[in-house]
């Protein structure tokens, strides 16, 4: 990954948060991370349950991942797929890319436009975003919706976004690293390295 495009991603996440931040004030919502119409009021604990859940989620959602990636092609297509845009960034740079992500789409979607727009079209909206770039990896974008669906229930069960943001970093970082990190010899059907192409050759004239 090249230093402009690093810079690009980050300065598309930057403008980002404060168009969020702007649409809440022009909402009359200047702290968008507090939903005006939480389903549960947990007053001074509504953080401390939201990140909990976000938590959790985060765990669940990453481990889901690893068992798709072991299991489906569209999984591993789409690994091979974004391996080329984070392919040479380093730990640091993975790291401040999935926060920055993380960050900015929770304050844009469940933060700015979810008491807005609604829980349902905002877990659509934020499912579109991640519109598959191919047909076969079609299954990406109803595995966006349905994360939309549930972080925009964290913010709206709790009323607190900081579970949904810890969720969306957590994960976002962490996939973004086993991304990089995938060796491209890594046979997609079984999961096994090739074998090198001089030992491969001796088997094939036996």
């Amino acid at each position: 990954m090249s230093r402009r495009r690093i810079t690009g991603a980050l300065v598309a996440y930057a403008v980002t948060i404060i168009v969020a931040l702007g649409l809440g004030l022009a909402l009359g919502r200047p702290m968008i991370v507090r939903h005006p119409s939480a389903i549960v009021d947990l007053g001074g604990a509504a953080s401390v349950v939201s990140i909990g859940l976000g938590l959790v989620v985060g765990m669940i959602t990453i481990m889901s991942t690893r068992s798709l990636l072991a299991r489906t092609r569209w999984a591993k297509a789409l690994r091979s797929e974004l391996k080329t845009f984070v392919e040479g960034a380093s730990g640091a740079q993975l790291v401040l890319l999935g926060l920055a992500s993380g960050v900015a789409e929770e304050l844009l979607f469940r933060g700015a436009l979810q008491p807005a727009l609604g829980y349902v079209v905002t877990s659509i909206g934020f499912g579109l975003l991640h519109l598959a770039p191919r047909r076969d990896l079609v299954p990406w974008t109803a595995w966006a919706v349905v994360m939309g669906f549930v972080l925009g229930g964290i913010y709206e069960l709790t009323g607190a976004l900081e579970g949904p943001i810890v969720a969306h970093v957590l994960i976002n970082v962490v996939n973004l690293r086993v991304i990089a990190r995938h060796d491209a010899r890594l046979d997609p059907g079984d999961g096994r390295l090739e074998p090198p192409k001089l030992v491969a050759r001796v088997r094939r004239d036996r």
